[in-house]
């Protein structure tokens, strides 16, 4: 079997959220309205054009504080840790790899970047 072609991921910006505390950010975006804002680097600012008309954005991020591996199957909290089921079925941030897509509601779009609510995602991120 062929090697699968590297993929090269480029940082475009910094999330800034309330969420200091890896172990206390929510794991469900969907149950939290707090603020964040997303702060691009200066040459994607200009990709922000047009996007104030729109109510949502789709964020694609990196679980970049990991250590462990990813792994096929992990125990969790939802089933109270008592039995193991498929990474692909859970919220797990150990994924073969540690990308993390999620939707926030677009508030405004400033000269920097964005700022958004609903987004689950750590500090610094």
């Amino acid at each position: 079997m062929p090697e699968p072609p590297l993929i090269t991921l480029t940082p475009i910006g910094v999330v800034r959220s309330p969420y200091v505390d890896l172990f206390g950010t929510p794991r469900q975006a969907g149950l939290v309205d707090a603020p964040a804002t997303i702060e691009l680097t200066p040459e994607w600012r200009a990709g922000l054009d047009g996007l104030a008309g729109f109510s949502h954005v789709w964020v694609i991020w990196v679980f970049d504080r990991n250590k462990a591996p990813g792994r096929a199957r992990v125990r969790p909290p939802r089933l109270d840790g008592a039995r193991k089921v498929g990474v692909f079925a859970t919220r797990s941030p150990y994924r073969p790899n540690p990308i993390g897509l999620s939707v926030a509601r677009i508030e405004s779009v400033t000269e920097v970047g964005l700022r958004v609510r609903g987004l689950a995602v750590a500090d610094s991120t």
